[in-house]
């Protein structure tokens, strides 16, 4: 639990890392911080797949290793991207091979979902594929036409925020549907 808590503490704060990093070392130095990303991740238990696992750590590896050779901080900063493209690529392939996503996740709290619920969880992964599609696009907008800080800016707060907002407004729907 401890080493799980440290990981998502690395990942929530690395855009602001790097935005420190960058401010006072040469990019060589601040992809670094990437192999310690990767040496959590590769020593915890959250993966669910391996394949996800290997992809994830090959991805860090190549950022590290783009940036060893080239020194420059355009691939540090495509991490968040990957982020939310695995995330995207998860949901959108439980759409395609049910359940869905989200019905996943009702799942563990409730065995029995009725058919109202399963198409609503279809939907609700339907709308995070779309933010994640969105998400990417704003990532890489940050990463090729803006500066450090608003890179910064947008994937180390704005992405979490905006996360949150749909992550309420849809428990919020969630209990007007449960209700009717």
């Amino acid at each position: 639990m401890f080493w799980r808590i440290i990981f998502f503490i690395l990942i929530a704060s690395y855009p602001f890392m790097v935005f420190i990093g960058l401010n006072h070392f040469e990019p060589r130095m601040v992809s670094l911080l990437l192999l310690v990303v990767a040496l959590f991740y590769f020593f915890s238990k959250n993966a669910n797949f391996l394949i996800q696992k290997n992809i994830i750590i090959f991805f860090i590896l190549a950022i590290v290793l783009c940036t060893q050779i080239f020194n420059k901080d355009f691939f540090i900063k495509l991490y968040p991207i990957f982020v939310s493209s695995i995330f995207l690529f998860s949901f959108l392939y439980t759409l395609f091979i049910p359940p869905s996503m989200i019905e996943r996740f009702a799942r563990l709290t409730n065995k029995d979902l009725p058919e109202k619920a399963i198409l609503y969880t279809k939907n609700v992964t339907i709308v995070w594929c779309l933010f994640f599609i969105i998400n990417i696009a704003i990532s890489l907008y940050t990463t090729f036409f803006c500066s450090l800080k608003v890179w910064t800016l947008y994937n180390g707060f704005l992405s979490y925020l905006f996360m949150g907002i749909l992550f309420i407004l849809e428990y919020i729907i969630r209990y007007f549907v449960k209700t009717t």
